[in-house]
């Protein structure tokens, strides 16, 4: 899937990435922090939208990036389908919330 820088705060429309805490081919976790990105007014940790492996980097630190601006590729593991390539941190919660009560 396509990560995309998303909406940070009303009228901000870019942002620079200060640091990925994730490398290339990182296995990840839903809601985990992959990156920090730094605004004129604040700076944001931005969250896995699903768990999976960082593929790909597409854009670097220091690089300002537009909202919506694909960012990088992470591949989805999740044993759902269906929900894998567009769920929102908290459905990924709620997932593994529900199959961890198993």
């Amino acid at each position: 899937m396509e990560l995309k820088l998303p909406g940070l705060s009303e009228g901000t429309e870019s942002a620079v990435i200060t640091f990925w805490h994730a490398v290339e081919n990182d296995q990840i976790e839903c809601g985990q922090d992959l990156l920090e990105v730094a605004t004129d007014k604040a700076t944001f940790d931005v969250p896995a939208p699903c768990g999976g492996v960082l593929v790909k980097i597409i854009k670097k630190n220091g690089e300002e990036v537009r909202t919506d601006e694909i960012i990088a590729e992470i591949k989805d593991l999740s044993p759902l389908t269906g929900f894998e390539i567009n769920s929102p941190p908290s459905l990924c919660f709620a997932i593994e919330k529900q199959q961890g009560a198993h």
